[in-house]
């Protein structure tokens, strides 16, 4: 979530690092969910011989939101980054996905998320 002051006075984005870190993230990764005590609790696969990482959110669209950003943090990106790649719903499932993910009564499931690059890359002259 923006902070007060950031939405007044947003950070300066470098070009040089949105394509740096553009370029850093995974092709594609794959999330392993399951709804738990009122949750949705995800296990995220980003490479073959990695840890997992972990996640969870109480909502659908808060569960994807937390699936980027663990991502996001996965590969040490700065803070006011991280903000400006959720914008660009890098990873977001299929409506088939989502539909699964929308449905209480599907108590867990797995997707791939390919790696979306829609849009202009370039971060907003200040």
């Amino acid at each position: 979530m923006k902070n007060f002051l950031s939405f007044f006075f947003p950070p300066k984005l470098e070009k040089e690092v949105v394509q740096a870190y553009r370029h850093r993230l995974p092709k594609g990764i794959r999330v392993s969910w399951k709804r738990e005590d009122g949750f949705i609790v995800g296990e995220i696969f980003v490479k073959d011989g990695c840890d997992p990482i972990f996640t969870q959110a109480l909502t659908p669209k808060e569960f994807v939101r937390m699936v980027n950003d663990a991502v996001f943090i996965a590969f040490d990106f700065k803070p006011e980054y991280i903000e400006f790649f959720h914008d660009k719903n890098i990873y977001s499932p299929t409506a088939a996905d989502w539909s699964k993910l929308n449905d209480g009564k599907v108590p867990s499931a797995s997707f791939g998320l390919q790696k979306i690059l829609n849009g202009d890359f370039v971060p907003a002259a200040s």
